[in-house]
């Protein structure tokens, strides 16, 4: 039923080795919810059965001043999970975004994009950043448009 569906959180559970997850619900409210994903769907899928890249997007909590949630858009070679698992660890992390704010994974928002093809990983990645930023969210992230 439009409007009223809310985003499950893939959580890291802590003090689990290798790290576990969880799923949650996600602190973002039913109309979050939606226009963040409708926000996904407008991105078409370049999705292949055997490809090796996928993109993913991480809920971010207190990462900037005055914006309760933002959210973190990343393509990777591994599964998000492992990614995710990476940025925990400090490996590959970036500014540290994700170990320092990260409250876990939104699946529903990137799953229909994954598996493609490593070329077009990135190209996805900054299109649906895009498309989250021009949604309205506050997006760490790659940029196609110039605004990142």
């Amino acid at each position: 039923m439009p409007g009223r569906r809310r985003l499950l959180l893939l959580e890291p559970i802590p003090d689990t080795e290798p790290i576990a997850f969880r799923y949650r619900s996600s602190p973002l409210d039913a109309g979050l919810s939606e226009r963040l994903l409708a926000a996904a769907a407008s991105v078409p899928s370049r999705r292949k059965s055997r490809g090796t890249g996928h993109v993913y997007v991480a809920l971010l909590e207190g990462a900037k001043r005055g914006v309760p949630f933002s959210l973190y858009v990343g393509s990777t070679g591994l599964g998000p999970v492992e990614r995710y698992r990476r940025h925990l660890a400090g490996i590959q992390d970036g500014r540290g975004r994700i170990r320092k704010y990260g409250r876990g994974l939104l699946p529903k928002v990137y799953a229909r994009f994954n598996p493609m093809s490593g070329r077009d990983k990135e190209t996805v990645e900054a299109e649906l950043a895009d498309a989250i930023r021009r949604a309205g969210f506050d997006v760490y992230g790659p940029t196609v448009n110039g605004a990142g």
